[in-house]
């Protein structure tokens, strides 16, 4: 990097922290980057040659801080995924399906629209099955080998209410779902200034958009029940906060 001024991500690749921009980026939104010293997540930051990069000591058992919100809200209802077929919506780096194997799943199915972000320690376990370029709005039953029993959900630029229906689907019919709601992606543009939701009451009514489209269309067709809904231990992108949802499904015969 002698000499020359680059973005945050690209040094990243450049110096060899990482495969590739999209990886770098998941890392610095993960908070995971230290420049000088300091935690810096915007992947354009400029760094000069003599900047000094470093990656923030391993604290995280996961792969991803993601598998921390999982686990916070695992503990928190008492879900146990333990000789469970599970399915991971919005794979990224893979933090959440790495939560579920390391408690005892069975067989993980990270599903994502793209192909560049997941973590490399996630190819050493047999049970995980990557399917990328895979857009969950259209996956069918035939993804899977065995009915998903568990299921996670973290999914960002689209709203939870296109994925709820597609993902009730291929569920097995006694099964339970955790949903991370991210209010910034379930508001209007005009309520997300500059990507982020300021207000309690905007989060508030983001949570209850998500919920009333359970309750009034998906509800009594698939014998759901909508549990509660706890605060992430972690903040997302922006420092925004978001939210874990459980539901458990009953489907009833068709």
């Amino acid at each position: 990097m002698a000499n020359k001024k680059l973005r945050l991500d690209m040094a990243l690749v450049e110096q060899g922290f990482f495969p590739s921009r999209t990886r770098a980026q998941a890392s610095i939104m993960a908070g995971e980057i230290l420049v000088n010293g300091e935690v810096d997540t915007r992947a354009d930051r400029t760094v000069l040659p003599e900047d000094k990069i470093t990656l923030k000591e391993k604290s995280c058992p996961y792969v991803s801080r993601g598998g921390l919100k999982l686990a916070g809200a695992m503990k928190t209802w008492g879900i146990s995924v333990a000789g469970k077929t599970c399915v991971d919506i919005g794979v990224a780096t893979g933090g959440f399906s790495d939560c579920m194997i390391q408690a005892g799943a069975k067989d993980v199915y990270g599903v994502d629209v793209g192909k560049g972000q997941l973590a490399d320690e996630m190819r050493r376990y047999k049970n995980f099955h990557f399917k990328p370029e895979t857009n969950a709005r259209y996956m069918t039953a035939d993804l899977f080998e065995t009915a998903p029993e568990f299921a996670a959900v973290d999914v960002s630029f689209i709203s939870l209410t296109m994925i709820m229906e597609p993902l009730f689907k291929v569920m097995a019919p006694q099964s339970e779902i955790v949903f991370l709601i991210k209010p910034q992606f379930e508001l209007t543009p005009k309520q997300v200034p500059h990507g982020i939701v300021k207000t309690e009451e905007n989060r508030q009514l983001a949570i209850k958009r998500v919920q009333d489209f359970f309750e009034e269309n998906l509800k009594e067709k698939y014998g759901g029940v909508s549990g509660d809904v706890i605060e992430s231990p972690i903040k997302g992108t922006h420092g925004n906060t978001e939210y874990l949802w459980h539901v458990k499904l009953n489907k009833p015969a068709f």
